[in-house]
């Protein structure tokens, strides 16, 4: 659906992916084969380029290596890798550790050696959410930008303070944007030159909670309230799906004339 409407990459990011395929939080649980698998799968069904969250590279330089190796021969068009570890994102607990500026460097230099056919490499700090000030979050994406990094990525840094990180850098700066966040508006991205804008949460948050009204509104009335105004057309459905390619091909090759 995003490629229908014109976007020009899609984020196969990790709590979307713990969450619809697993029914878990994005907790540092999964592994990298069920990562790349995920977005692999995205890779494969559209012609836009697909980003894949590879979480902390799969563990030590080594791992990285492989990772990044592996989404490429999936054929992922840009992988990121984040400086936190272990377990993290627990409500209640503290964040997960960070990795130190010269062991995560490593790891950049590992995924710069390993990628082959131009993929692009996504740097994250999560140094915000570890509670270290805005400065050490420049100097880490300073450091990985340096040590080969494409695109760098500060999570929860402010979207007007971009320019600094651009200047920081001189790399590209994603940031993951809010609805409710006036400075999400599009004229403001542009003018704080934010390069990638990433919706990754927000589209399935949005999707659950129409789900959950669905389903209670199923078990109160048996019903769902507005059903042909919130649901695609089963035509909508079908062209989504791409049903009209596989009844030419079903056609083609006699495929429902049984064996």
């Amino acid at each position: 659906m995003s490629e229908d409407l014109g976007f020009p990459a899609i984020y196969a990011g990790g709590q979307p992916v713990s969450a619809s395929m697993y029914g878990v939080g994005d907790f540092g649980t999964l592994t990298m084969t069920e990562l790349i698998e995920f977005a692999g799968r995205m890779a494969g069904v559209v012609d836009i380029p697909v980003v894949g969250d590879a979480d902390d590279g799969g563990g030590n330089p080594l791992n990285v290596h492989r990772t990044i190796q592996t989404y490429e021969r999936v054929g992922v068009a840009s992988v990121m890798i984040e400086d936190m570890y272990g377990a993290k994102h627990l409500p209640g607990l503290p964040e997960g550790p960070m990795t130190s500026i010269p062991a995560f460097v490593d790891k950049i230099k590992a995924a710069v050696d390993a990628r082959k056919h131009g993929l692009v490499l996504i740097a994250r700090s999560d140094a915000l959410s570890a509670k270290e000030p805005f400065e050490k979050g420049v100097e880490r994406m300073a450091a990985y930008s340096e040590a080969g990094a494409d695109v760098v990525f500060l999570a929860g840094a402010p979207i007007r303070k971009t320019p600094e990180l651009a200047r920081a850098t001189n790399r590209p700066v994603m940031t993951v944007t809010m609805p409710t966040n006036p400075d999400s508006a599009p004229e403001v991205l542009r003018e704080s030159g934010v390069k990638i804008a990433c919706y990754a949460y927000q589209l399935m948050a949005v999707a659950m909670g129409a789900v959950q009204k669905a389903l209670r509104e199923i078990k109160t009335t048996g019903r769902i309230q507005n059903f042909e105004q919130v649901a695609v057309t089963s035509q909508e459905y079908a062209r989504i799906v791409g049903a009209a390619e596989s009844v030419d091909v079903a056609r083609r090759f006699n495929a429902s004339g049984g064996f």
